[in-house]
């Protein structure tokens, strides 16, 4: 199956309208579970090589959601989104030992 994009503005305007509306989320857990999501969603679409999503708009995603997750309530969610995340940036970093596809090389997980 090939995947044809025939229009990567509109993704990355649908991205970036995403972004906006968690910001304005007051929940934190909420907040921070949609950027989750969001980030999943970028990562999908750079390893699909849509042009207009770069590695810097990862690191952003990357950069929120590290900033939003000391405002987590210990508990149950905190936990899982924490998985959530978890298993994100293991992917980020499995893709960044890999030789094809796009490179993961320029983002900080840590």
């Amino acid at each position: 199956m090939v995947f044809q994009l025939r229009d990567a503005k509109r993704v990355l305007d649908c991205l970036k309208k995403g972004v906006k509306i968690a910001a304005q989320v007051m929940d934190a857990g909420t907040k921070v579970q949609l950027y989750v999501e969001l980030l999943n969603k970028y990562v999908y679409f750079y390893e699909k090589g849509v042009a207009s999503v770069k590695f810097e708009m990862l690191q952003e995603l990357i950069d929120r959601i590290r900033e939003e997750t000391p405002n987590l309530d210990a508990g149950d969610e905190a936990e899982q989104i924490g998985r959530h995340y978890a298993n994100t940036v293991a992917h980020i970093k499995a893709r960044k030992e890999m030789a094809d596809g796009p490179s993961f090389e320029g983002i900080q997980l840590e």
